[in-house]
């Protein structure tokens, strides 16, 4: 998330594998270093060279699309467990 610019272009996948490799070109050591299973740490590879891009737009990025495709927000509910404000539920209602 921290690698876009902006939701409209997102992030590219592959560039996420480039700057992980770059910095950590040897992957169980980084694993090793942070404690993290390396299986896990491995799967970053699964990146590399991929077409993808991840978009992450903000709360009000969404809100703002609905509501400019017709639906009204009705309500939006943020969990209050760790990282919660993360997951919202959005109930929305078509005008």
């Amino acid at each position: 998330m921290a690698l876009q610019s902006d939701a409209r272009s997102g992030v590219a996948v592959e560039r996420v594998w480039d700057l992980v490799h770059e910095v950590w070109p040897d992957l169980d050591a980084l694993a090793d270093r942070a404690g993290w299973p390396r299986d896990e740490v491995a799967s970053i590879g699964f990146y590399r060279a991929a077409d993808a891009r991840y978009n992450f737009p903000t709360l009000a990025e969404y809100l703002e699309f609905f509501r400019s495709v017709g639906f009204d927000v009705v309500g939006v509910d943020t969990p209050s467990y760790e990282l919660g404000e993360r997951c919202p539920t959005l109930v929305l209602a078509k005008r």
